[in-house]
């Protein structure tokens, strides 16, 4: 009778530093993923939030550079003409961002200032008139035509009228040489930009100390959209 050797059906013990670090590990990676996505949504969420702030201030730097153009184009106007040579100068040094604003805004104010601050009123108005005093000489009524000369009424054609401000001199001799005194805003006229004449009439009070002579001058001008 032959007799087989016993065979072992026990399992090989297993390795508990090798569980031990598997599980670690797999803990570790849990949260390194876990600190990834997390990272990544806080990144994403930076990246958003800064993008918006700067979309802010983008919108927050056109809107006052439209507000500030704004002001600008309302300052041009006939009321304001003595300002309107600085307005230009302020507009020649404004940024880019703001000369672009203005000129998209009121390009036909942007050309308003170019002309009065090119020309002098009476480059621009000429006046034709005549003065007469009543009984007791202490008003002077005066009356006559106002009209743009034909070169400066072709490059205003674009525009509808020009308001004309006429003031009245009063010069100590006949070439004018000094004056002692003046009637400003003395009338304001509508004169047509196509060359047509203006009539005007006012009367203004006198003094007999200012002397016979006088002078009918454009004082101011402002060519309307």
């Amino acid at each position: 009778m032959t007799t087989k050797p016993a065979t072992s059906t026990a399992k090989p013990a297993k390795n508990k530093l090798l569980s031990i670090y598997n599980r670690v590990m797999g803990l570790t990676l849990i949260l390194v993923i876990a600190a990834a996505i997390t990272f990544g949504v806080l990144a994403n969420k930076y990246r958003t939030q800064a993008r918006s702030l700067s979309e802010q201030a983008a919108t927050a730097t056109a809107e006052a550079t439209e507000t500030r153009a704004n002001t600008w184009c309302s300052s041009i106007s006939a009321s304001n003409a003595e300002a309107i040579p600085q307005l230009y100068d302020d507009y020649k040094n404004a940024s880019e961002q703001l000369r672009q604003s203005i000129d998209s805004q009121c390009p036909k104010r942007v050309t308003t200032a170019v002309f009065m601050t090119t020309y002098t009123p009476d480059e621009i108005v000429k006046v034709t008139g005549e003065c007469s005093l009543n009984a007791d000489n202490t008003v002077a009524t005066c009356s006559g035509t106002a009209e743009l000369y034909r070169d400066k009424a072709d490059t205003l054609t674009s525009f509808s009228d020009t308001t004309v401000v006429l003031a009245l001199e009063h010069p100590t001799d006949a070439d004018h040489s000094s004056v002692t005194h003046v009637d400003k805003d003395a009338v304001t006229v509508t004169v047509p930009t196509d060359g047509n004449k203006a009539d005007f009439t006012f009367d203004v009070p006198f003094d007999t100390a200012w002397g016979i002579y006088y002078k009918l001058i454009p004082q101011s001008f402002f060519p309307n959209e």
